[in-house]
């Protein structure tokens, strides 16, 4: 790609600028909820992104039925919300996961459970 007009420029740099913020916010989720599970434990770490996850998508679902503003900055930060809580989720099964098995199968139960998200995603996705 090259910059030709300074329409592209501006595109292109508003494409780089946004996936790089796509990628720190998702590095400081996993920073979060690690830091989070050392503190509450797991099962309280659940609950909250539990929490996180239904204040977000609440929040999408209301704004979708137009029962609440819906401005594209805010169901940004509604789906951040919601990313959040499948953040902690994830990090605690996860943690959980590796802790209480041997340490000769601990890159499987890892594989397992951050498969088992990646697929949920996706069927999610398609529904």
């Amino acid at each position: 790609m090259y910059c030709t007009t300074p329409c592209n420029c501006a595109l292109i740099l508003t494409l780089a600028l946004t996936v790089a913020c796509c990628a720190l916010y998702t590095a400081l989720q996993g920073v979060f909820c690690g830091i989070a599970i050392e503190y509450t434990g797991p099962k309280l770490l659940i609950l909250i992104g539990g929490g996180f996850m239904f204040l977000g998508n609440s929040y999408m679902w209301l704004a979708v039925q137009r029962q609440v503003p819906h401005s594209l900055p805010v169901l940004c930060v509604a789906n951040y919300i919601a990313q959040l809580g499948v953040a902690c989720s994830s990090s605690s099964v996860t943690t959980v996961g590796i802790r209480l098995f041997p340490s000769s199968v601990t890159g499987q139960v890892a594989g397992i459970c951050k498969a088992y998200f990646g697929v949920s995603a996706a069927v999610l996705a398609t529904v």
